[in-house]
């Protein structure tokens, strides 16, 4: 498929038949009515208001495209024999809310009606406008494609599609009807201003620029840009929502008055407002805001963004849309780089050069693009507000496999590989966000059948899924395994694990939740493993009668996750359940000098919350590299921190196991508290002093990164310990986040 940039140059559009100033049909030179058209005959597709504005020796009646409107008040053949006052030549064209009046300044002062933003695409073409058209000419569009191609092609050049006689299309081309606009060169400045830094882009009769405003700290703008013939004080004007404009200037779709109509009508913050009209001479420019924030590409390479927030971003770009459809407008196309957040953070289409009216005007010149969608260029009579759903889910397939799309991403035209047969692992809600908008048949995209009935133009539901993808996206999918051995050295094992893991789907919502406790006994012979399992117990207990075990038995609708508040509530747990095993200790069923160190850790969403008492730790690994969470509790760590020991001195040191804090060891216990945030691709270990005696942490690291699953780690871990001495219990939990 080929995919050439997009061609902006556009057909005028066809006015409707007018009436001539006195209300009489107008008649041609050769004294015929112009309205009189033979049966069969074409529609013109160009009018004239004077016959004078014809090259020398044409005659009107022998145009088949053109139609004369009015005739001057006096014909002369020499122009010194005027001696008449101008003469005043009014053209009044009307519609529902539409009057526009055009009157010599020489007679009277100019009328100013006022011009509804709901008829943006209506006809105004004042008398210095009409040009002659030229004739129509006939070309073809391939079918599959829709590259334009020769009246007498057999194949198109582009895909190869054989081109039948009876799929040829008649297309009808006519020169546009504005003046040619000229482009400025940078640094150019408009009402001594505005400085044009570049140009954005130009669709006859408009050209776009970037510029910065010189009066408001060189805040951003953009510039659109139309050439008139008269200067302002030789024409009439009409009012355009907040702002007055030349006549000349016109509210027909592509002229900048069509442009500043619509967006005074669609006021929605996605799009831009216009801030101002000023006229330079024979230049008259719209004004209007710029988004100058990061493309929607570097905001999903953002880190500091969740996906919630990401998928914030597309919905409110999706009710955008909706607003635009419903003003009468879409988008040609569009793709990430060319949407880019604005001052009021939302996305925001920074080239207003591909707005085109509903119904859509066929354009011939109309080259695809891998966004385009399909109908604008195979049948244009298609095109509505579903169109650019087309659009947006190119954009989502784009952001997925992170590059701009090309024809290697299609199997034929407007016909992309299948995103889960290319990546069969892809989130089921982003996969049906595409199978919902990136495809060739429109009734196959939004809405369902039920949501239509409250909006047809399927943008209100998308904006609903793209929310909850963005939700579901934001939970991290848990692989969780345990193991623990009893070493080489010992005849029983002291340490204890425990974990549970819930996962919960309601409607749209997913969640999944982990409470994972790991313990390693201290105080010899059966009072180490006694301990530890208390803890287990007891933590387990107290977490479940809490409002945070209503996540874990699937209640998460009910329960509130603040990641502070429950950092205080597990701080509070351990100190409780310290008190009750330390009193245990002193009972003639307990065990003086019995205890345990404690890893708990609770993950809910992608937010994961850690306490931790004693030597045992806990572990993060991220983008690759391995954080140790907790700090070790022991004297020798205590000397190392004060700068007493080295680390390498601490690893050999006799006292190196003798601990500061354990449960159930002292009567008060101040546990460590911490939160990190999760995200796909993320590992959390908990795991006992036996591991980390025996492998260092760069072995810790390369083995994370060599696991393909929770299970494959833990017990690689813990085989690892023992292969390198087992001296010791050795427990490893390992949670894998997808």
């Amino acid at each position: 498929m080929s995919i050439p940039h997009q061609d902006h140059s556009a057909s005028s559009t066809v006015p409707e038949p007018g009436i001539s100033a006195s209300g009489t049909e107008p008649t041609n030179a050769s004294g015929a009515s112009a309205a009189s058209v033979a049966p069969g005959a074409a529609v013109p597709v160009a009018r004239l208001l004077q016959t004078s504005a014809l090259p020398p020796g044409i005659d009107p009646a022998d145009l088949p495209v053109a139609e004369v409107l009015a005739e001057p008040a006096a014909s002369v053949s020499e122009p010194e024999q005027i001696t008449s006052p101008p003469v005043v030549t009014e053209m009044e064209k009307t519609t529902e809310n539409v009057t526009v009046t055009t009157i010599q300044p020489a007679e009277a002062p100019a009328v100013e009606p006022s011009v509804s933003a709901a008829d943006a695409t209506a006809v105004a073409a004042p008398q210095e406008q009409a040009t002659v058209a030229a004739p129509s000419v006939s070309a073809v569009i391939c079918p599959a494609c829709g590259t334009q191609l020769d009246a007498q092609s057999q194949f198109c050049y582009e895909c190869g599609y054989a081109v039948g006689s009876s799929e040829l299309q008649d297309v009808p081309l006519a020169t546009p009807v504005w003046p040619e606009t000229v482009s400025l060169p940078q640094g150019t400045l408009v009402a001594n201003r505005y400085e044009i830094v570049a140009e954005i882009s130009r669709r006859p009769p408009t050209v776009r620029y970037r510029a910065i405003d010189r009066a408001n700290k060189n805040r951003g703008v953009v510039l659109v840009q139309q050439r008139v013939r008269a200067d302002n004080g030789d024409q009439a004007s009409i009012q355009v929502g907040r702002f007055r404009l030349p006549a000349e200037i016109g509210i027909t779709w592509p002229a900048l008055g069509w442009e500043i109509a619509l967006l005074e009508q669609v006021n929605h913050p996605c799009w831009p407002r216009v801030l101002d009209v000023v006229q330079e001479g024979h230049e008259v420019f719209g004004v209007e805001e710029a988004a100058e924030g990061p493309d929607l590409w570097q905001v999903f390479d953002d880190p500091a963004l969740t996906m919630p927030q990401r998928f914030e971003l597309l919905a409110q770009w999706a009710e955008g849309m909706k607003s635009l459809v419903q003003a009468g407008a879409i988008p040609e196309y569009f793709k990430p780089e060319l949407l880019r957040t604005n001052g009021a953070g939302q996305l925001m289409l920074t080239d207003l050069s591909l707005l085109v009216p509903l119904p859509y005007p066929a354009q011939p010149q109309l080259v695809s693009t891998p966004y385009t969608p399909p109908e604008l260029v195979l049948s244009p009579g298609d095109v509505d507000g579903r169109s650019p759903l087309y659009s947006f889910g190119a954009v989502l397939y784009a952001l997925y496999l992170g590059h701009e799309l090309t024809e290697t991403d299609f199997e034929r035209p407007w016909v992309a590989k299948p995103l889960v047969f290319r990546f069969p692992d892809a989130p089921p809600a982003y996969a049906r966000l595409i199978m919902k908008t990136f495809v060739r048949d429109k009734e196959h995209r939004f809405p369902t059948e039920e949501a239509s009935h409250t909006d047809p133009t399927g943008w209100d539901e998308l904006a609903r899924a793209l929310r909850a993808t963005g939700r579901q996206l934001s939970v991290v999918r848990l692989d969780v395994a345990g193991w623990s051995n009893i070493g080489k050295l010992r005849s029983n094992n002291e340490d204890a694990f425990a974990f549970w893991h819930s996962a919960n789907g309601f409607e749209e919502c997913l969640g999944e939740t982990v409470l994972a406790i790991l313990c390693d006994g201290m105080g010899g012979y059966e009072a180490g493993e006694v301990a530890a399992a208390m803890a287990i117990e007891l933590i387990r207990q107290r977490f479940l009668q809490s409002d945070y075990g209503k996540a874990l038995l699937g209640s998460s609708d009910q329960f509130s996750w603040d990641v502070e508040v429950c950092r205080k509530f597990f701080f509070e747990l351990l100190r409780e359940v310290n008190q009750e095993m330390y009193q245990f200790s002193r009972s003639p069923k307990g065990k003086r000098g019995m205890g345990c160190t404690c890893e708990l850790l609770m993950i809910h969403g992608n937010q994961a919350v850690v306490a931790h008492i004693g030597d045992s730790r806990t572990y993060h690994y991220c983008d690759g590299h391995l954080r140790q969470l907790t700090r070790d509790q022991t004297l020798v760590n205590r000397l190392v921190e004060l700068g007493q020991l080295t680390p390498e001195e601490a690893e050999h040191h006799p006292r190196k196991n003798e601990l500061q804090q354990a449960l159930g060891a002292q009567p008060f216990v101040e546990p460590q508290t911490l939160s990190v945030l999760l995200k796909p691709g993320d590992w959390l270990l908990l795991c006992s002093d036996g591991l980390t005696n025996h492998v260092d942490h760069a072995t810790l690291t390369e083995m994370l990164q060599r696991a393909d699953s929770a299970e494959m780690c833990a017990r690689r871990l813990v085989n690892l310990a023992n292969a390198y001495g087992g001296s010791d219990n050795t427990t490893v939990i390992a949670v894998r986040c997808q």
